[in-house]
């Protein structure tokens, strides 16, 4: 009786050892994670509504090119039939234009320009944003996805467990206590096994949001997760970021824009003079006298800046010229220390991979192997077989918590500096 117990173990150990692959969907039913960036790039709700903001940069910038002053046209005409000068009438057409002085609209239109410069680095940022969000959770979906794998294989270990113990308990060979403590850690595994779940519906949620899907919509995602090694230098990433970083270059083109504002609040010191042509006719009838006259003439005004000389204008400017080349460096250094702890953090992640792949996952299945050898033989127990598969299992898990954080660490580089890293040999 107890080698037919034995021989069930041993057969339930390795059926959990050679559960079936699930079958695969074909490829074109499943997500890359090219074409989840494509779709979230192209639906994603935020940042539809952060390309309007070029729109209206771009709005701003055909007005900067027109002339700011359209010419205003005057009619005017009199007469002195209420107080019975009939033969008294005057007639008056002018027209008169604001003539802006030299440089003002060319300084507004590089202004302009180099908003519009901003805005669209500015929707840069917030795609750069975007993606490193979406790799992130289509890095965590595939990681829950295998975990929850692992977990229904660790279910199905913790079954025959239970079976075997109750049929050992049921022949007299083990208390009834055995039983009890496979129970517990069925349930555990259970549990284990919804909590992954639960992270697993929450991430496949936020990716179908950020890709413009129904946040229960199905998603059948591609590429599973491998370790590729690159060989990466900090000064090169460093340089690349300060190069490629859409925010960064966002306030370098506010700071251009500054100067331009500055230098046209300058020049705003001088008021616009405006010039007028005007045609007049009179006509004035005393007696049997009439007479009949025709002008014709211009007008110049120049306001004299004798009181208000744009000095409000002026400081603000400056001020903000000075402000925004604070900023530029703040963001310098921010990014500087970004990429670098994003790099440090790629470093050891792949070291603790290299670790697994090098050794450790070997080292694991070989003694496996061994144990189910010496079981075989009649060496050790049936409990110490179970106790080295899971064993076996638990340090998979950590390999692809480990592989999930390398790849983690590795997009979150590649956010930071903006693109993709080039490895450097």
């Amino acid at each position: 009786m107890k080698s037919i117990i034995q021989c069930i173990v041993v057969l339930g150990i390795l059926f959990s050892c050679s559960l079936p692959a699930r079958s695969e969907e074909p490829a074109s039913n499943r997500l890359t994670l090219e074409k989840l960036l494509s779709l979230a790039l192209e639906n994603n709700l935020e940042l539809k509504a952060a390309r309007r903001n070029l729109e209206i940069a771009g709005g701003e910038s055909v007005g900067a090119l027109r002339y700011p002053f359209n010419p205003d046209l005057e009619v005017e005409g009199s007469t002195g039939r209420p107080f019975e000068a009939t033969g008294d009438r005057l007639y008056r057409l002018g027209i008169s234009q604001q003539i802006e002085w030299p440089g003002k609209r060319r300084l507004r239109s590089e202004a302009a320009e180099a908003n519009l410069t901003r805005v669209e680095r500015e929707i840069k940022d917030r795609e750069r944003l975007l993606i490193g969000e979406v790799k992130s959770l289509y890095n965590r979906t595939l990681h829950l996805e295998r975990k929850l794998r692992f977990a229904e294989e660790a279910i199905a270990l913790n079954e025959k467990l239970v079976e075997t113990t109750e049929a050992r308990s049921s022949a007299g060979e083990s208390p009834g206590l055995d039983v009890n403590l496979a129970k517990v850690e069925l349930n555990k595994a259970i549990n284990d096994r919804r909590a992954i779940e639960g992270g697993l519906s929450g991430a496949r949620g936020r990716l179908n949001l950020l890709v413009g899907k129904a946040w229960d919509a199905a998603l059948k995602l591609d590429e599973p997760l491998h370790f590729v090694p690159k060989t990466l230098q900090i000064d090169p990433i460093l340089a690349s970021a300060k190069r490629l970083r859409p925010d960064l270059l966002a306030l370098q083109a506010e700071r251009e824009r500054a100067a331009f504002i500055k230098d046209l609040s300058l020049r705003e010191r001088f008021p616009n003079p405006s010039v007028s042509l005007f045609y007049e006719r009179a006509a004035t009838t005393l007696g049997p006298f009439s007479e009949r006259d025709q002008l014709i003439g211009g007008k110049l005004s120049i306001p004299l800046p004798l009181f208000n000389r744009n000095q409000g204008p002026i400081i603000a400017t400056a001020s903000r010229q000075v402000q925004i080349g604070i900023e530029v460096a703040a963001k310098e250094a921010a990014i500087a220390q970004e990429v670098g702890a994003a790099f440090e953090k790629f470093v050891l992640a792949q070291k603790s991979v290299a670790l697994f792949e090098e050794g450790i996952l070997s080292q694991t299945r070989e003694n496996l192997n061994l144990i189910r050898d010496a079981y075989e033989a009649g060496e050790v127990g049936i409990m110490t077989v179970i106790q080295e598969q899971e064993r076996f299992i638990n340090t998979n898990i950590s390999y692809f918590d480990t592989l999930q954080e390398y790849h983690a660490a590795l997009i979150d580089l590649e956010t930071a500096v903006g693109g993709n890293v080039e490895e450097h040999r």
